[in-house]
């Protein structure tokens, strides 16, 4: 009585019991071999194939079983294979990597490789390229899991071996005809231009990188067996076989291809040969870039390709004749305008280094800023600065604690603006455009800070000479009253008749004739225009209210009349 593992998967037999069977597959053998073309139900011992799938198979092969203790079970000979159980440290038989010829290894509930009995007329026998393990549920494979395979196994079996044949040894060589130099197209589908900075003068492209070439080797479309298979091979794992060009990016500074979900390329070779190698990239391009009229200005950068092992003579790209560099419909720039169109040209003729003359690609692209973002961020802001400035005219000339903080803020508002600018942008050795505003901003803004200096200089000269006009004044009344006493006593001693005596009589002389001096120095002021005081200091203001919009607006002119039409054009 056989005993059944718990498990219910398979028997388990003892040493007796293996005997046994051995010898009964060796007496049943020469009968199994003439009734297995007609007979389509499975034995007691051993799963039989369908009778169609028998008629279909040139050869069948027992498979290769696995049992619970790793003994070896020998089937009959004479036709059929030897059935070897393996252990788990073991592999397969030599000569074929994936197990004997015609079998298919499947996998039973306890981790054991089995190999199913297939033919010709099966998909994928014995191929290592594309298998499909059948999931066993007991020690034997049944007819109903074997006949889950694809339908149409002729269409799947050519193209196996169309792929067989594809990825032979020789297909790593360099593709040549005749001799002469590989011609590769390329083509590039840019999906996004980001993150150009001019500090580190380089740039993102987001592409899909195309190349396509024709190799003889790999065409199957004039071959008899194969003519009637028109579909495209296309494998990721063609990658590992076939000869790709070895294409690089002399200005790139560095980039990576895309990997999710998984590595995005596609390899596609057609029944005539021609093999397509697409690639999603992002790189990072350096863009020497001329920032003269900075933010105005007008960059130009491209995109050079060459070959990185193979000379001129073995390796040339061209561009493909229509849509060399194709833009997605889509594609936006923060900030610049979107290219409208590449200029494409082939620089192999300019290109030679010490070790050989290299093909070489070009694609050239103008990148134009827009303005819009630095008007609202940095010119707009910067004007209305200098127009606070301009507000001290209206302020007393004598309010210094108005008019002082007044103009430095705006000096430090100034000042804080082209920091900012300036740590933007790289240290060059030319002067840009907006560095030209900002130098003017900040005269313009030290101007006012001048005018009212000078205005109040003045004030303080002014003041002094009212403070001389008032001491001669006060003189002049003393004198007044001196000569008046003087006068009162002439009369008071006349009346009396009694005279002065000698001192007094000289001092009232000498109060007369400072007073005449006096009255003469008042008659030559008086000749003269007299202004108020303060009127000189309100002038300049005044002066100044007019004078400093309209040299800023003489300026402004010349600035955008100057960057904007002049050297642009």
């Amino acid at each position: 009585m056989q005993k059944t593992r718990s498990n219910g998967m398979h028997p388990t037999w003892n040493h007796y019991e293996i005997q046994m069977n051995m010898w009964r597959y060796r007496l049943t053998a020469p009968i199994f071999l003439l009734l297995s073309a007609s007979v389509s139900g499975a034995t007691e011992t051993q799963p039989q194939l369908t009778g169609q799938q028998l008629k279909a198979s040139k050869h069948s092969f027992y498979r290769q079983q696995h049992t619970p203790d790793a003994r070896a079970n020998y089937g009959p000979h004479g036709g059929l294979a030897q059935q070897t159980s393996y252990g788990a440290e073991q592999i397969p038989p030599q000569g074929y990597p994936y197990g004997d010829p015609g079998l298919i290894p499947s996998t039973s509930p306890d981790h054991r490789v089995n190999y199913m009995p297939v033919g010709p007329g099966l998909p994928n026998a014995a191929t290592p390229d594309r298998m499909y393990p059948v999931q066993t549920g007991s020690m034997h494979a049944t007819g109903e899991e074997i006949a889950e395979a694809p339908k149409n196994s002729s269409k799947y079996s050519i193209r196996d071996e169309i792929f067989n044949m594809i990825t032979s040894a020789k297909n790593y060589e360099r593709p040549q005809e005749g001799g002469n130099a590989t011609v590769v197209e390329v083509n590039m589908r840019v999906l996004a231009i980001f993150s150009i900075d001019v500090r580190t003068m380089d740039y993102y492209v987001d592409a899909l990188l195309r190349q396509s070439w024709s190799a003889r080797s790999l065409a199957w479309a004039e071959k008899p067996k194969y003519k009637n298979f028109t579909e495209n091979i296309v494998s990721p794992r063609l990658k590992e076989h076939l000869w790709l060009p070895d294409l690089f990016f002399r200005n790139g500074k560095d980039g990576y291809l895309h990997k999710l979900t998984l590595p995005n390329y596609l390899i596609r070779v057609s029944p005539t040969g021609d093999v397509l190698y697409s690639q999603k990239i992002t790189m990072r391009f350096s863009c020497q870039m001329h920032l003269q009229t900075f933010p105005m200005d007008t960059q130009t950068c491209d995109m050079n390709i060459g070959s990185y092992g193979y000379t001129l003579n073995e390796l040339k790209f061209v561009w493909r004749p229509v849509n060399g560099v194709e833009l997605a419909p889509n594609l936006q720039l923060s900030e610049f305008e979107t290219p409208e169109a590449f200029d494409l040209k082939d620089c192999s003729a300019n290109y030679s280094t010490s070790t050989g003359q290299y093909t070489c690609l070009l694609a050239t692209f103008v990148l134009e800023r827009q303005l819009g973002s630095y008007l609202a961020t940095t010119y707009v802001p910067n004007i209305l600065i200098i127009m606070v400035s301009w507000l001290s005219f209206w302020v007393n000339v004598d309010s210094a604690p108005a008019r002082v903080p007044l103009g430095l803020l705006s000096l430090l508002g100034i000042l804080t603006q082209a920091i900012s600018v300036s740590s933007t942008l790289p240290r060059v050795s030319y002067i840009k455009a907006i560095d030209i505003w900002m130098i003017f901003s900040i005269i313009f803004v030290i101007g006012v800070l001048v005018e009212y200096a000078v205005a109040l200089t003045v004030l303080r000269r002014k003041q002094g000479e009212t403070w001389h006009e008032d001491v001669r004044m006060i003189v002049h009344e003393e004198l007044t009253r001196w000569c008046a006493v003087c006068q009162q006593q002439q009369l008071t001693q006349l009346q009396n008749s009694q005279g002065l005596s000698r001192g007094q009589l000289e001092f009232c002389e000498e109060m007369e004739q400072l007073l005449t001096s006096q009255l003469i120095d008042d008659n030559k002021e008086k000749s003269k225009p007299r202004r108020p005081p303060g009127l000189v200091e309100s002038e300049i203001d005044r002066y100044s209210r007019f004078l400093f919009p309209a040299c800023y607006l003489l300026y402004n002119c010349f600035y955008w009349i100057y960057y904007l039409v002049l050297v642009n054009r």
